[in-house]
């Protein structure tokens, strides 16, 4: 199983080092733009263009998509992440055409944890626009590849969470971010509070003074 949110993983991390700069700023311009959907779509569009196949693009296409509910859309772009992680990867590029012998995808191997995430994230779009059948397919095929559902990281012990939440006016909610090195995901000292004054890039800017998150960037600093 992926528990949490487990595109942030070294793989991922290592996309988003190689992410070029103006693309980067596309990305931020698009969020900060997120109420206003063709100026924000002009701004993905423009990321895509400079970074095409980077999966930190993709992921923020796919986000957008999927919190606006436009979820074809968002089926869309999962797909062209399939096809991405694929090609790298030296996978078929159909997923319906991978089979367990093609990787070890019960490993925790990030890349190939990634192509899992997204074919979890493309199963349950199906499902959502009442495709049942490609969606149990689709599901059918996760189960195949990491039958043992296997568990690549944890994120607390089942209780509440060790950091974060909002402060005690109620007026501030900060996530809960992973200590430097990681550590035991169950383990309450693996995790701190987000430290930044503000929502990240990828925070809605309408809400970036009450949430304190870093999605799909570097982790602010620990203190």
């Amino acid at each position: 199983m992926i528990e949490g949110d487990a595109i942030e993983n070294v793989w991922f991390a290592t996309r988003y080092r190689d992410l070029p700069p103006v693309a980067e700023e596309q990305l931020r311009l698009a969020s900060l733009a997120y109420a206003d959907s063709s100026k924000a779509e002009m701004h993905l569009a423009l990321a895509k263009a400079v970074a095409p196949n980077n999966p930190v693009v993709k992921v923020g296409e796919y986000r957008y998509f999927f919190y606006k509910n436009r979820l074809q859309e968002a089926l869309d772009v999962a797909c062209d992440c399939l096809a991405v992680v694929a090609e790298e990867l030296k996978l078929p590029t159909q997923w319906r055409t991978v089979e367990p012998y093609h990787a070890n995808f019960g490993s925790d191997e990030p890349a190939h944890r990634y192509y899992l995430f997204c074919l979890k994230a493309y199963a349950y779009l199906l499902l959502r626009l009442n495709r049942m059948d490609e969606g149990r397919t689709a599901v059918d095929k996760l189960l195949l590849l990491d039958p043992g559902g296997t568990l690549v990281d944890a994120a607390g012990d089942g209780g509440p969470a060790f950091a974060g939440g909002p402060d005690l006016k109620g007026v501030v909610s900060r996530s809960m971010e992973r200590a430097d090195p990681p550590g035991d995901g169950t383990d309450a000292a693996s995790w701190y509070a987000c430290t930044a004054d503000q929502g990240g890039t990828f925070v809605n800017a309408d809400f970036a003074e009450e949430v304190r998150a870093t999605p799909d960037e570097p982790n602010s600093p620990a203190r």
